[in-house]
């Protein structure tokens, strides 16, 4: 963001609380989830930011590469203003960009406690089938789809292969995924691929149904969300204990 007022974000910080870190969709900006902050706001210091020329942030090319390297300079920063335990939460398009800033960090051994994708997709390429369903998903069947989406999205460093960089997430995973959207059958295919990680050191992948979007989040703090962050404790607490062993 251009603008940072640290009083600001001292007087609303509990330091006891742990932080996630919210990725908006590809739609509007974070005004738009204000009520999912409150919810979450209960029970974790929420972190919402724009990405590059989204909101009042700053105007520069709408790539993956650029968005992923924002995100990870974000939760470098988010890093290094707490010792209580980070989440993070991406939403469609934002989980894609999720993924990809928590697969890069894997690389400088930093890793969230859990991470949340709600309606997540396979790759951008896959989403593009979903969208005027269902001739997306016909024209994906044409002996030229590749040539004129797949491919421009490559050279254009637009497409976030999700189901790539979810392999390298080492942490527990939640996924929501929305019954009433066309475009679950990726969300289950992505879920499918991430549970071929290794539970016991990459952490446990959980697919959950909803009727619910963050952009319409008006209802109490979900449920299942008190499971998964139990689920991330006790696989943190594993790897301290690994790691206490391993040392002494």
């Amino acid at each position: 963001r251009r603008y940072y007022n640290r009083q600001y974000y001292d007087k609303y910080r509990t330091p006891i609380k742990p932080t996630i870190i919210f990725f908006h969709m590809e739609n509007g900006d974070r005004q738009l989830f204000s009520q999912a902050y409150c919810s979450l706001a209960a029970f974790f210091n929420v972190i919402a930011f724009d990405y590059r020329s989204y909101g009042d942030s700053s105007e520069l090319d709408l790539i993956e590469n650029g968005l992923v390297d924002d995100s990870v300079h974000l939760y470098k920063w988010v890093k290094n203003q707490t010792q209580s335990d980070i989440y993070v939460w991406g939403d469609t398009l934002g989980a894609a960009i999720a993924t990809h800033t928590i697969s890069r960090l894997r690389s400088e051994n930093i890793v969230p406690t859990g991470l949340i994708l709600e309606n997540p997709f396979t790759t951008l390429s896959d989403k593009v089938t979903t969208w005027y369903y269902p001739l997306g998903q016909i024209f994906s069947w044409m002996p030229w789809y590749d040539a004129f989406v797949t491919q421009p999205l490559m050279e254009n460093d637009l497409s976030f292969k999700t189901s790539e960089y979810i392999m390298n997430v080492n942490c527990p995973i939640l996924i929501w995924k929305r019954e009433y959207q066309t475009g679950g059958e990726l969300t289950e295919k992505l879920a499918l691929i991430a549970a071929e990680r290794d539970s016991s050191t990459q952490g446990s992948l959980t697919l959950n149904s909803v009727w619910w979007t963050s952009s319409t989040f008006t209802h109490s703090y979900p449920d299942e969300m008190n499971d998964f962050v139990t689920d991330c404790l006790r696989f943190k607490r594993k790897f301290f204990y690994i790691f206490f062993i391993l040392l002494f």
